[in-house]
C-alpha cells in the first residue's frame, strides 16, 4: 500500500487563498494517509478547526477500512504538534469512516511551533 504524509500547515497569510476541489480525485489504490497538523498558538483556533475540517473532507472521499485484501482500502492516522507532537490515532486504530471522523474532532493545543518533534 502506498505510504502517503500529508503535511497540512496553515499561516493566517494562506488561509483565505486555499480552495481545494475533491471532487476530480479518485484513487484505484488505497492509501495510509497520516495527517500532520500543526495545533500550535501561531496557528489559531480558528485556522485550527479549518484545517481539521480539510482532513475530514478528504476523509470523506476514501473508502476507509482495517486491514483488508482489498487495494482500495485506505487507512488514516493523525499527528498534531505545538510544545510536543501527540499521536492522536494510528493507522490501525480506526477501520471505519465514521470513527475516523469523529477521532478528527481534536483540541487546539497551543504553545510553540516544534515541527521537528512531528516528523520524527
Amino acid at each position: 500500500m502506498l505510504t502517503h504524509l500529508l503535511t497540512y500547515r496553515l499561516s493566517s497569510q494562506a488561509i483565505g487563498a486555499i480552495t481545494c476541489h475533491y471532487s476530480a480525485v479518485a484513487c484505484a489504490n488505497g492509501a495510509d494517509v497520516i495527517f500532520v497538523l500543526d495545533a500550535s498558538g501561531s496557528v489559531g483556533k480558528r485556522n485550527f478547526q479549518k484545517a481539521t475540517r480539510f482532513a475530514a473532507e478528504l476523509v470523506e472521499l476514501l473508502i476507509v477500512g482495517g486491514a483488508s485484501n482489498s487495494r482500495r482500502i485506505s487507512r488514516v492516522g493523525l499527528i498534531t504538534f505545538a510544545d510536543s507532537a501527540s499521536v492522536q490515532f494510528q493507522l490501525n486504530s480506526y477501520d471505519n469512516k465514521l470513527d475516523v471522523l469523529q477521532a478528527l474532532n481534536v483540541r487546539h493545543m497551543g504553545g510553540a511551533t516544534n515541527t521537528h518533534l512531528a516528523i520524527r
